[in-house]
């Protein structure tokens, strides 16, 4: 499920210091329909849910919010 907007698990208040992870260089990652995502460039803990999210940016610049599980590293196609 991909959170693009307001959704029940998009981040819209500030957050404790401790519930954020801002990666030092964003990361490629692909969806989990396995296909290229963005960059992911920051992880939020959602309290409620207890689950961390992850903040994608789209190659046309929107965010999209996903589940940790839900993203994967890039793996470039071999061949």
């Amino acid at each position: 499920m991909t959170f693009t907007g307001t959704c029940s698990t998009t981040p819209t208040a500030p957050r404790d210091a401790a519930t954020v992870r801002r990666l030092e260089a964003p990361q490629e990652v692909d969806v989990a329909i396995w296909e290229p995502g963005g960059l992911l460039d920051a992880w939020v803990f959602n309290r409620r849910d207890g689950e961390w999210i992850g903040r994608v940016r789209r190659p046309d610049g929107t965010i999209t919010w996903l589940r940790s599980t839900e993203l994967r590293v890039h793996q470039a196609p071999t061949g």
